[in-house]
């Protein structure tokens, strides 16, 4: 009996360990074959550029920040996707081994554009089933979010989908997919591109600054958003805790890896994942990014976020939370400069939402936390509730020496750790105006 006993109460401490076990690892199992075999470790994105030169020799404080480095790797495979000339090739060694035409990807503008970047293949299946178009995708290889390279999709009773803009992927015919399918192994690089319209380094302008800008307490960056050219800075590469910075990285995640249609609760309220967005950027809501983070697999969410990043050459930058509140969610200015000039040339609709001075959440409108409101070459914004750090995008006409037309300009104004973030950016606004010209 005592035997029987003990062997009863033995069975019962086994049963509760494996039960304990399984409720604890099986809701992280995806994540974990996906750290394990598909993806990079959180904590340790690696370098894929930071190419930062010299530029101007009137102050050591121009240069340009250079986008990511879309040179082919010479020692290994790579698939270079160009949505300019809508052409997929396969390099071998530095050398193109075949080339195959892209037929669809996401419409340009939208939500749905195809994120562009460099990538991880992560993995492929011979026929992927998408719970988001309902559809079969023939020969997918997976290389972030939801997004895809495969061949042309169909519906469950074999139809296939009509021509038109893909929600994202990159489609191509189903044979020249296989051919790609077959190419491709674990972690082969992907370089999305576009010929069409690629972001413009220094040009025949050349800054001129009349006065030294302002001394701050704070760390500035002002940069000229479309060719990277920084006029002033101070602390710029200095690797600190972003705080809400953090949210635009969210932000982008949600737009490239969430269906925005989906409904979910937000302030009691039943909502869109669209609607979320504005409460992220607009009104600087932790529950915003909490639930974003809570929509998806959490640790997924931040792996997101960290491949995103290293995609866009942000080499300084680790996530460790969606809000910025853990002091390990770190980057620099620079870096934050990257992402907003990949919004600005990919990704319209976030620097869209940003100009906007009110957004609606169920019936309820709210004002939105804008810097610089008041100015008239103000273009877009995002600001923390506690006024200490603040990006801003400006419109100024730039006085151009010897020549009577005046060109337009837009900078981007970052500050971070400032007492008062809106009263600095407004002085480095004034000094953009005043004592910056080009010839």
């Amino acid at each position: 009996m005592k035997k029987f006993i003990l062997s009863v109460a033995g069975g019962c401490v086994v049963g509760g360990l494996l039960a304990w076990a399984f409720i604890i690892f099986v809701p992280q199992l995806p994540d974990f074959l996906a750290r394990t075999f598909f993806t990079p470790v959180i904590n340790a994105p690696h370098n894929i550029t930071q190419n930062i030169q010299n530029a101007f020799s009137a102050t050591t404080d121009q240069y340009i920040i250079e986008s990511v480095d879309q040179a082919i790797p010479q020692d290994t495979k790579v698939v270079y996707a160009d949505l300019g000339a809508m052409k997929i090739s396969l390099y071998e060694n530095g050398t193109v081994i075949e080339e195959y035409p892209i037929q669809s990807v996401g419409r340009e503008g939208t939500a749905w554009q195809t994120p562009l970047g460099k990538f991880d293949m992560s993995y492929k299946m011979e026929n992927h089933f998408s719970s988001i178009g309902h559809v079969y995708m023939p020969f997918s290889m997976h290389f972030f979010g939801n997004y895809f390279i495969h061949g042309w999709p169909y519906y469950a009773d074999g139809t296939p989908v009509p021509k038109g803009y893909s929600g994202g992927c990159i489609r191509l015919n189903t044979p020249d997919s296989e051919h790609v399918f077959d190419f491709v192994d674990k972690n082969t690089e992907l370089i999305v591109t576009t010929s069409a319209d690629k972001i413009l380094k220094q040009g025949e302008l050349q800054y001129v600054l009349t006065e030294r800008a302002p001394e701050l307490d704070s760390r500035f960056l002002v940069v000229d958003l479309e060719t990277g050219e920084v006029v002033a800075t101070q602390g710029g590469t200095e690797k600190v805790a972003i705080g809400s910075f953090a949210k635009l990285m969210t932000a982008l995640i949600s737009l490239e890896s969430l269906n925005q249609y989906q409904e979910t609760v937000l302030r009691q309220d039943i909502v869109n994942i669209a609607d979320v967005l504005y409460a992220l950027l607009l009104g600087d809501d932790d529950d915003a990014g909490k639930l974003l983070y809570e929509h998806k697999h959490k640790a997924q969410y931040l792996l997101d976020m960290n491949t995103r990043a290293k995609s866009l050459g942000m080499s300084a930058t680790t996530y460790t939370d969606v809000n910025g509140t853990s002091s390990s969610t770190v980057s620099t200015l620079e870096d934050s400069f990257r992402l907003f000039q990949y919004m600005n040339s990919y990704k319209p609709f976030m620097l869209k939402a940003l100009s906007l001075d009110e957004y609606e959440i169920a019936g309820t409108t709210y004002e939105a936390l804008h810097p610089l409101r008041e100015t008239d070459g103000y273009v877009a914004g995002f600001a923390d509730d506690s006024n200490s750090e603040l990006a801003t995008l400006v419109s100024v006409d730039i006085k151009r020496v010897e020549m009577e037309e005046n060109p337009e300009k837009t900078f981007v104004i970052l500050v971070e750790g400032s007492e008062n973030a809106k009263e600095d950016t407004l002085r480095l606004y004034e000094w953009v105006k005043g004592s910056v010209e080009v010839r």
